[in-house]
């Protein structure tokens, strides 16, 4: 995993050094983006590791704030006590440059999962399913977008996810605090004309 980070790490930075002249500026005002990838995760109160596939579709209303719509679909890899975790995010980033190649940027996006866990009675003996329920979360994001072409950048991104999973027949509530990483190709179009 730190070779394949190590290794994407040095293709952006080479990929990013030969379109870095000084006469290239891009402009993200009325950019559309989008990006696919594999996101995994480790939730906080119990050390579990979580995989989702994830997308997301992001307009740029100006030069430095953008509005985001995430999705990503969780797979029980490891056949843990989550079954099912599937989410939806919306919210606005703040982009720190102007019309700049590198593009660091935070944001804060409320969404809903819609999760299922699997338990035991209190004797340890019998174990259930819970029904699924639609749960309230917030996330915050940041990450770094690297453009090397009006339509291709590479993008490194994190996001914290709170929320707690109670009802569905669960005895005990379970909190879903969570930590992800995501990073990969993504596309980019401009839909203003200069």
């Amino acid at each position: 995993m730190k070779r394949l980070l190590f290794l994407t790490c040095l293709l952006l930075i080479s990929i990013t050094d030969l379109y870095a002249q000084e006469d290239k500026v891009l402009s993200k005002n009325g950019m559309l983006r989008a990006t696919a990838g594999i996101e995994p995760g480790i939730l906080l109160n119990s050390g579990q590791l979580t995989t989702y596939i994830s997308g997301l579709l992001e307009y740029h209303l100006q030069e430095r704030v953008s509005v985001r719509g995430d999705v990503s679909m969780y797979f029980n890899l490891n056949n843990s006590s989550l079954l099912d975790n599937h989410g939806l995010y919306f919210g606005a980033l703040y982009h720190f440059t102007d019309k700049s190649l590198i593009d660091p940027y935070i944001g804060l996006q409320p969404g809903i999962h819609l999760s299922r866990f699997r338990y035991t009675d209190d004797l340890g003996t019998t174990e259930y399913q819970s029904n699924f329920r639609v749960l309230p979360v917030a996330s915050i994001v940041g990450g770094l977008n690297c453009y090397v072409s009006r339509f291709f950048n590479f993008y490194i991104s994190s996001r914290a996810v709170f929320g707690t999973f109670s009802g569905g027949g669960a005895p005990l509530s379970m909190p879903l605090h969570e930590l992800r990483i995501n990073f990969g190709l993504g596309f980019n179009l401009s839909l203003k004309k200069k």
